[in-house]
């Protein structure tokens, strides 16, 4: 009966932490968001835009990707170099090309990143920073990719 009690008690006091404290607000004035613009012709525009982070020199990444069977495949993306954290954006033109491939929903995706010689890449993504656009409607475009 005891180990039943402190099992239950347990079990609200973690609810109610779940319930108070959200495990991914970011912190107050810092906010990112990302756009995707249909240009027709398969060609898309993926605009990212934040306030708030600090830093300088860091690299903006603009991406386009689709999802499908509830992952995040990315396609292709871009970054800027020596932009502030204060505030800014990128953007980038994906042109899609080649043979055409199932009807998938595009997305736009983006992110802010500084040198930091721990990782491979030599990037360490920037905390709260990345963002996802909303998706279009379902197109068939082939896989090939230019950036412009």
């Amino acid at each position: 009966m005891r180990h039943r009690l402190l099992t239950a008690s347990l079990l609200a006091v973690a609810s109610v932490m779940l319930i108070a404290v959200p495990a991914t607000a970011a912190p107050p004035g810092r906010t990112a968001s990302v756009s995707i613009t249909d240009n027709g012709g398969c060609s898309f525009t993926v605009t990212y835009a934040w306030k708030g982070f600090s830093g300088a020199g860091l690299e903006a990444e603009v991406a386009i990707g689709y999802t499908e069977y509830d992952t995040h495949f990315f396609l292709a993306w871009t970054r800027t170099a020596n932009k502030s954290g204060s505030e800014g954006s990128a953007s980038a033109t994906f042109t899609l090309t080649g043979a055409t491939e199932e009807p998938r929903p595009f997305f736009g995706h983006g992110n802010l990143f500084s040198s930091s010689n721990k990782y491979l890449s030599g990037l360490k993504a920037v905390r709260d920073a990345a963002a996802i656009s909303g998706h279009l409607e379902p197109q068939a475009c082939g896989s090939d990719v230019s950036v412009s």
